[in-house]
């Protein structure tokens, strides 16, 4: 159908009344014409033939106008001499009135005819039309079948022989469709997986189900074997009859072999990752066990050490003895160093977050440092902005260790002029500030081509520094990699023989109410004796040297200290005697320290009492702590001891008993 425009249906309307007006006007010739030749006869009868011309070609409306134009001229335009028809009488009203009823049937008739003609050309027109369509798609899709040569791509009858093979079929199986079709499709399964009628049965699921899948060892025309990925679909009419299975068929080999080589890859990584955690288990296991090995008997050396000191020494002893505390604590640093690094590599460390009151951390910090600074002629300055928060939460632990390994760091490498720390507030928001904390020094500075590694592990800008300044290389490390658990980026700007610069920026958490001042415990006074010598602590340690050690410095603070060898020894002295705190060693003889708290905590179900229990262990690896607070002991202090650890922790564990100010 094409649209026309309102100009050219009228131009059509126009040449069809046309066509009716010259139709009736040669009829009306045509009648003279035989009038003259063969004289007067039936007129109307001619002009019939002016109507059915113009209902023909014209339409019906048209062939209307010619009828009632024909009548017209019949009853005035024909008159003696020229014409032989003129209304006289009824009959020839009659013969008017069926002139122009026949005319009118007529021309109803031609339009009628004429349209179901039109409408049968049409229609044969457009089923040439599809089936010319259909034509070209069933060669296109040859075409496209036959050309896909990645696919195998067969068409089966009902009863599964093969009447149609693509290229594909061709370059895979190695059999030309001259040679295949007509076979039946078995033909290319292994012997050994046809079974009965299993492949009928194939047939008969893709039928009740429209299509099967499956996934099989097929075999080629050499007798090789490959796997395929097999897809068979039922083809049917519109009446849903079954005409036969279209059948597509993928080579994966390919596929199947990296599935296996990736499967091998995934079991071999598996296999390695178990190697690795298990050497990590183990390496871990050891660093505990070298933790608690040498914490033991450093403690012993330190511990006897303070102990030593302070007794009235000739000016020979004491030198001797600084020179054994310094070489111990030096010890120390390296031996924590190397196991602080350990639990990087291995992850695992973690974080604690605690409220503590930043500015003391620093200024304590700073103040630790001022006698190693003083000795050497340095001046050590804290500047502390007002706008940094008195309490933060955060690991105070952590910022200590980088702190002391920075400031450490930069009396070392500084001969002369000062090292300053500097703390600011760069942002508040949201309970989260954000502190900037920069360490100052006069020293010999670090070239920039050495700047980017002396953050690795071992590193320093100069080997012969090792010798000159001693040091493992791990400091920095260690502190870049916890400033980075923290949040943070430790950076550093210097300048040869002009000092150097490390800074960071970490976020802490803000407390919701500033925490207030708090008058200083009896345990920290300067003169402890008159105020904790009522206070009655068990010691189970069974390490003599250990035991001498904190014998010595609980006694010299005024406690009453009880001392046993091992857990078994603790539980007796417990229902002996009573006592304020207990110090429990971890690794014992007999009954370790979690045995043995235990067996309290049981006994303490009866009688409703809690007696403090803290750790005092050379295990310091990572989950230690929360190991022995899960074993039910309050407080946890690891050795070699630092004294004012210690009465912290006796401190924290008793301040709420109220048996402390009765007894």
């Amino acid at each position: 159908m094409h649209a026309h425009s309102p100009i050219q249906g009228q131009r059509k309307t126009v040449f069809n009344y046309a066509i009716a007006f010259i139709s009736v006007l040669l009829v009306m010739l045509l009648k003279w014409i035989t009038d003259r030749l063969f004289g007067g006869g039936p007129p109307l009868i001619l002009f019939l033939s002016a109507v059915m011309v113009t209902s023909r070609f014209c339409g019906f409306l048209p062939g209307i106008a010619a009828t009632a134009l024909s009548a017209l001229v019949c009853c005035y335009f024909y008159f003696p001499p020229v014409g032989t028809f003129q209304i006289h009488s009824a009959n020839d009203v009659f013969r008017l009135g069926m002139f122009l009823l026949e005319a009118v049937t007529l021309s109803a008739l031609m339009e009628s005819l004429h349209a179901a003609r039109r409408r049968v050309e049409q229609s044969t027109h457009e089923t040439i039309l599809k089936e010319q369509a259909l034509r070209r798609g069933e060669e296109r899709f040859h075409h496209l079948v036959q050309s896909v040569e990645d696919y195998f791509i067969i068409m089966l009858d009902p009863n599964g022989f093969i009447t149609s093979w693509n290229a594909g079929a061709e370059r895979i199986k190695g059999y030309s469709a001259q040679e295949i079709i007509g076979q039946h499709f078995s033909r290319f399964y292994p012997p050994e997986e046809i079974h009965g009628d299993q492949l009928n049965r194939l047939l008969i699921a893709a039928a009740h189900g429209d299509s099967f899948r499956e996934e099989g060892r097929r075999v080629r025309r050499d007798g090789s074997l490959f796997w395929a990925d097999v897809v068979i679909r039922a083809i049917r009419n519109e009446a849903g009859q079954l005409e036969g299975f279209s059948k597509v068929t993928r080579d994966v080999t390919e596929r199947r072999r990296l599935d296996e080589e990736l499967r091998c890859a995934l079991e071999l990584s598996a296999l390695a990752r178990d190697q690795a955690e298990n050497a990590n288990r183990v390496k871990g296991e050891f660093m505990a066990n070298m933790s608690h090995e040498i914490r033991t008997p450093m403690n012993g050396v330190l511990g006897l050490a303070e102990l030593v000191l302070g007794t009235e020494l000739t000016t020979e002893q004491q030198e001797s003895m600084d020179l054994i505390k310094a070489s111990g604590q030096a010890l120390m640093v390296i031996i924590n160093d190397i196991l602080d690094f350990s639990k990087i590599e291995a992850k695992r460390l973690t974080l604690d977050s605690i409220e503590f009151r930043l500015p003391d951390l620093v200024k304590g910090t700073v103040r630790s440092h001022a006698p190693q600074a003083h000795s050497k002629g340095i001046e050590i300055v804290c500047d502390l902005h007002q706008t940094v928060p008195e309490c933060v939460i955060g690991d105070s632990g952590r910022l200590r260790q980088v702190l002391i390994n920075l400031i450490g760091n930069a009396i070392k490498f500084t001969e002369q002029g000062k090292v300053v720390v500097r703390s600011e507030l760069i942002s508040q928001s949201d309970g989260v500030c954000q502190i900037r904390i920069a360490v100052s020094d006069t020293g010999i500075g670090i070239p920039i081509e050495k700047q980017g590694v002396i953050f690795e592990a071992f590193s320093q800008a100069d080997g012969s520094f090792t010798r000159k300044y001693g040091g493992t290389g791990l400091g920095l490390t260690i502190s870049s990699q916890l400033v980075a658990l923290m949040g943070g980026t430790l950076c550093v700007e210097s300048t040869i023989r002009q000092g150097s610069t490390f800074h960071f920026t970490i976020p802490f958490g803000l407390p919701a109410a500033e925490i207030a001042h708090q008058n200083p415990s009896p345990l920290e006074s300067e003169s402890p004796h008159d105020t904790v010598r009522l206070v009655r602590i068990l010691v189970a340690e069974d390490n003599q040297i250990n035991r001498h050690v904190v014998f010595r410095m609980l006694t010299k603070h005024g406690f009453d200290v009880t001392m046993v060898n091992n857990g078994k020894e603790a539980l007796d002295a417990i229902d002996r005697d009573f006592f304020h705190v207990v110090l429990m060693d971890v690794q014992m003889a007999e009954l370790d320290g979690f045995q043995a708290t235990q067996a309290i905590r049981i006994k303490e179900e009866s009688n409703g009492r809690h007696l403090p229990i803290i750790a005092l262990t050379a295990h310091a690896m990572k989950g230690d702590k929360e190991r022995c607070l899960e074993a039910g002991m309050d407080g946890y202090v690891t050795k070699p001891i630092i004294v004012k650890e210690l009465l912290q922790a006796i401190r924290l564990a008793i301040s709420s008993k109220e048996s402390l100010i009765a007894t």
